[in-house]
C-alpha cells in the first residue's frame, strides 16, 4: 500500500494536479495534527513608486536557507506586488494546522498609520493613507492569521523600520519605524528597530556585509543550538544596539513576546551532552571475604545482610541504558536506491536523504533528530521533488539492539502516513 501511495503521489505531482507548498490548494497536503515547521519569507527591494532598498533580498535568501537548515519547510518570494504578497499569505495560512510551529519574515518598507502597520508591495503608489491602507498588508492581519490557524508557536520577523518612504511628498503619510503591536498567546514579534527609529542597512561606508545589521545579527544568533528562541531574540538586541552604538546610532529591535514555554531553532538534542562529574579520589576499600562473588551471595555466605549502599550501586550500573550509535549510511531495505547520510553528535543528529519515487521523480530530504534511552528515534524533515513540490514530515521508530536496523513510522504532508526499515 505504501508503494501504491507513493505512485499515486507522484504522478500528481508531474501531472501538476499538486501544486509546490505555496499553493492556494496546500491546505489539502498538510497532516492533520500539525507538527509541521513553516516559514513565509518575502524580501522586497525593487519598489516602483518610492525608494528602492538594497539588503531586503539578500537578506530574505538568508533568512530562508537557515530556516530550511533548522527543518522549517520554507517558501521564499522576493519583490512581491499586491498581487503576489496576498496570495502568498493565503497560501501560507491554508499550509497552517494546529500545533504547528510558524514562522513569518517580511523585509522591505513599512509604515505606521494611525498606530497601525502596514507591509509595502513593491507596487504600492501611495498617494494617500486610504489607498496605502487598501494596497498594502495589514501586519495585524499576518497576526490573526496565525492566530486563526492555532499555530502553538508563531513568530513574526519585521525588518521594516526604515525611513518612512512617504515622507518626500508633499503632505508626508505615516510616519518613521512601526508603531508597538499586541500579539495572540503563543507569538512573539520582533522589529529590526524600536518605535520611531531607523534600522541599518550597513554600519559603515566600508561594511561590505550583504545582510543588514539585523539581519546579520539574527542569522548569527539562530544557529546556536539547545537556546530558546526567546533568548535569541534578546541576544540579538543586545548585539544590534550594541555594533549600532559603535556608529553613534541608536536602534533598539522591538520584542513583544506572549509564548509560554520554550521554543528552538536548534533543539536542545544538538547539543552533545555534557562529561560526567570527575569523581573524588577516595580511600581504598577494603572487601570483606568472599569479594569476588556477588554481593547477595557474598551476604548468605557470610550470614549478614548486604548493606543498601552497595545493593544501590550494583543496581544503577546494571540497569544504566545506553544510548545507540546510528551515524553513516543507510538504506532502505525493501528500496535500496534510497539512501541516508546520518550524523551523530550525541543524542542528537542531522541527516540527508535521496531517493526516488516509483514514476521517476526525485527526491531528496533532510532533517533533525534524536535518539532517546531504550532505542527510541525520533526525526523532523523537509523534502523537495525535482518537479517543484516541497513536503514536510515527521518519523519515529525504534533502533534495534544490534544498532543495525530502525523500524520507522512517518507522515508526510504530501504522502500521507508510510513505514519503513532502513539498515546498514
Amino acid at each position: 500500500m505504501l508503494w501504491w501511495r507513493l505512485f499515486i503521489a507522484g504522478m500528481l505531482l508531474s501531472a501538476g494536479v499538486v501544486q509546490p507548498a505555496a499553493a492556494a490548494d496546500a491546505r489539502n497536503l498538510r497532516v492533520e495534527g500539525g507538527d509541521q515547521r513553516l516559514a513565509l519569507v518575502i524580501g522586497n527591494d525593487s519598489y516602483r513608486q518610492v525608494r528602492k532598498l538594497d539588503n531586503a533580498r539578500s537578506d530574505a535568501r538568508a533568512l530562508a536557507k537557515a530556516l530550511e537548515a533548522a527543518g522549517f519547510a520554507v517558501t521564499l518570494k522576493l519583490d512581491v506586488d499586491q498581487k503576489g504578497m496576498k496570495q502568498a499569505l493565503r497560501a501560507f495560512k491554508a499550509q497552517l494546522a494546529g500545533g504547528d510551529e510558524a514562522v513569518f519574515y517580511f523585509s522591505g518598507h513599512g509604515v505606521q498609520l494611525a498606530g497601525e502597520n502596514y507591509l509595502l508591495p513593491v507596487d504600492i503608489e501611495g498617494q494617500n493613507a486610504d489607498q496605502i491602507r487598501d494596497d498594502a498588508v495589514s501586519l495585524q492581519r499576518v497576526l490573526d492569521d496565525l492566530n486563526e490557524q492555532k499555530a502553538r508557536f508563531a513568530l513574526a520577523i519585521i525588518d521594516a523600520c526604515r525611513d518612512n518612504p512617504f515622507k518626500g511628498k508633499e503632505k508626508a503619510i505615516g510616519a518613521r519605524g512601526l508603531a508597538a503591536t499586541s500579539p495572540a498567546t503563543g507569538q512573539m514579534v520582533i522589529y529590526a528597530a524600536g518605535t520611531g527609529q531607523q534600522a541599518l542597512d550597513r554600519l559603515n561606508e566600508q561594511d561590505a556585509n550583504p545582510n543588514g545589521l539585523f539581519a546579520r545579527e539574527f542569522l548569527k544568533e539562530m544557529n546556536r543550538p539547545g537556546v530558546p528562541v526567546s533568548q535569541v531574540l534578546r541576544n540579538v538586541r543586545n548585539e544590534v544596539v550594541r555594533l549600532a552604538r559603535t556608529v553613534g546610532h541608536e536602534q533598539v529591535p522591538a520584542l513583544y513576546d506572549q509564548v509560554i514555554g520554550d521554543f528552538y531553532f536548534r533543539p536542545p538534542a544538538d547539543v552533545p551532552p555534557p562529561p560526567p562529574p570527575a569523581r573524588p579520589p577516595s580511600a581504598p576499600v577494603t572487601d570483606p571475604p568472599g569479594a569476588g562473588q556477588p554481593v547477595v551471595a557474598r551476604a548468605e555466605a557470610g550470614n549478614a545482610k548486604p548493606t543498601t549502599d552497595r545493593i544501590a550501586r550494583e543496581r544503577v550500573v546494571d540497569s544504566t541504558p545506553s544510548i545507540p550509535y546510528i551515524g553513516g549510511l543507510w538504506r532502505d531495505r525493501d528500496h535500496p536506491n534510497n539512501i541516508s547520510q546520518v550524523d551523530q553528535d550525541g543524542t542528537g543528529f542531522r541527516f540527508t536523504r535521496r531517493g526516488v519515487l516509483p514514476n521517476g521523480i526525485q527526491y531528496e530530504s533532510s532533517g533533525r533528530g534524536a535518539i532517546k534511552v531504550g532505542q527510541r528515534h525520533r526525526r523532523n524533515y523537509s523534502a523537495r521533488y525535482n518537479s517543484g513540490a516541497k513536503s514536510t514530515g515527521n518519523c519515529s521508530g525504534v533502533v534495534s539492539a544490534d544498532g543495525q536496523s530502525i523500524e520507522l513510522s512517518c507522515k508526510d504532508s504530501l504522502l500521507g502516513a508510510f513505514s519503513y526499515t532502513a539498515i546498514r
